[in-house]
């Protein structure tokens, strides 16, 4: 049975509320306002910083180049393993602190 989105959010946050930050995922009004901003025509890599449950990634895939390297750093194992699912394409890690050492395994210069 695969757990809805916003309860595996509630469970991140209640488990470790300092990690996790929020109640809730962020709302399609924010998430559309984010994705709106980027010129996804300029974008070759792109890194996500705590995606939770996939709410930017969802619009950010639609609008990705096929060519477009993602990296999703999510430190919650059962929300990382719940984007692998969703997304399989994308690179996952679960520490953002390794940012520049993941980009430089991958060769991806900026």
């Amino acid at each position: 049975m695969k757990t809805s989105e916003p309860l595996l959010f509630l469970q991140g946050f209640l488990k470790n509320p300092k990690r996790v930050g929020s109640l809730l995922p962020s709302s399609k009004f924010l998430a559309h306002k984010i994705v709106q901003s980027v010129r996804w025509d300029e974008i070759r890599t792109i890194a996500e910083l705590g995606p939770g449950t996939g709410a930017i990634t969802r619009l950010m895939r639609a609008e990705l180049p096929q060519s477009a390297t993602v990296f999703l750093f999510e430190r919650d194992p059962k929300m990382r393993n719940n984007l692998k699912k969703t997304y399989p394409e994308f690179m996952y890690h679960s520490n953002a602190s390794y940012l520049l050492k993941k980009m430089h395994q991958e060769n991806v210069h900026h």
